[in-house]
């Protein structure tokens, strides 16, 4: 699966959970910052960034800075491989959520 398919994919299964609110980054030409994660997502009121990576391919330094300052800032931040990996991680974000505090 190329990245670009495994972004389409990754969106949908994202819109159709309740509560979550993806956001697709287009990098590049019209002045997207480098390292900025593939999807920005609201879960639940809080805020996070997924990375999508297919195959070997790695976060470059400056996606893995970018994902640090995110849960730094008190969001989250995941690098996902898989759809799966994509819904267990909002599944986690929810999850943790329900917890006492």
């Amino acid at each position: 699966m190329t990245e670009k398919d495994f972004t389409k994919k990754a969106i949908a299964i994202l819109k159709s959970i309740d509560s979550v609110h993806p956001i697709r980054i287009i990098p590049g030409a019209y002045g997207g910052m480098k390292g900025v994660s593939d999807i920005i997502v609201c879960c639940n009121g809080r805020f996070g960034a997924i990375e999508l990576k297919v195959g070997k391919n790695k976060p470059t330094k400056l996606q893995e800075r970018f994902l640090s300052n995110i849960q730094s800032a008190g969001g989250f931040s995941f690098v996902c491989r898989t759809v799966d990996e994509v819904r267990t991680a909002i599944q986690e974000i929810k999850n943790a959520d329900q917890q006492p505090a």
